[in-house]
């Protein structure tokens, strides 16, 4: 009998978690303008308020579209959390790649908020799975009785203590990613491409169709992810590897269109 709210279009994981568990799923959906896409936060607050879910999700900055909530949104959500007792799990594995120094630790040590972290992507070791949980201690010990057996193999756990420990902020991943896809962003407007701001280490990209687009682009051996499956029919993915990658990239296009 449990209730969920999502904020989508975002991870189809987390309508597959909610299912799992028998949950009740609504979706906060966005509008769209020149900005951007845009949820209502007002809308959302009062669905919390007469529904009283049990559990929200939300990325930030959000995957595909790369929008970034601030933090009076943010806190916003968990005003109206409190009466319910709603947990909040706010999905963090692109925060590194944000322009924002906004950070939301404090949060969780006198709400129900849970942060889930990543050093796959900040840290160029995707192969590693690696990630963390954040939370107060009362939300952590639940969760650590649902956890199973050996989750992180010992390479990632050696891996991770390493990284963690040299805490290094100036990540040469994420400063790649950041030249890179200013290149990308400013050369694909040239040719007359829509782009969403993306505080992530991707760009969502408006196209006329987006499976005839990944198919044209895996000639020249070029992947992208077809946004299809989010709802967005017309929109491609781009992740944001290496400014020669995007150099390709833009090549591929203009020789296909």
């Amino acid at each position: 009998s449990s209730k969920s709210l999502i904020f989508y279009p975002t991870y189809g994981e987390y309508s597959t978690a909610c299912n799992l568990y028998g949950s009740e799923i609504s979706f906060i959906t966005p509008d769209h303008n020149k900005t951007g896409f845009i949820w209502d936060f007002q809308k959302a607050q009062h669905f919390i308020e007469s529904n009283q879910p049990d559990l929200i999700f939300l990325c930030n900055p959000n995957n595909p579209t790369g929008t970034y909530f601030n933090n009076q949104e943010i806190t916003a959500l968990i005003n109206s959390s409190e009466k319910s007792n709603t947990i909040i799990v706010i999905d963090e594995a692109y925060l590194d790649f944000s322009n924002t120094d906004e950070r939301y630790t404090e949060l969780i040590k006198t709400s129900n908020v849970l942060l889930l972290r990543s050093l796959t992507k900040s840290y160029g070791i995707t192969g590693l799975r690696l990630g963390y949980c954040l939370g107060n201690s009362n939300l952590v010990s639940q969760i650590q009785h649902h956890i199973p057996p050996w989750s992180v193999n010992s390479l990632a756990q050696s891996a991770g203590i390493y990284l963690l420990n040299k805490n290094d902020k100036n990540l040469p991943a994420i400063q790649s990613v950041d030249i890179a896809k200013q290149y990308l962003t400013s050369a694909l407007t040239e040719i007359g491409y829509e782009i969403e701001p993306s505080d992530a280490n991707f760009l969502l990209i408006k196209v006329k169709n987006a499976p005839n687009t990944k198919m044209k682009l895996l000639k020249h051996n070029i992947m992208v992810r077809d946004c299809s499956s989010f709802g967005l029919p017309h929109h491609i993915r781009v992740g944001i590897k290496s400014l020669e990658d995007c150099e390709q990239l833009v090549a591929a296009i203009k020789n296909t269109y």
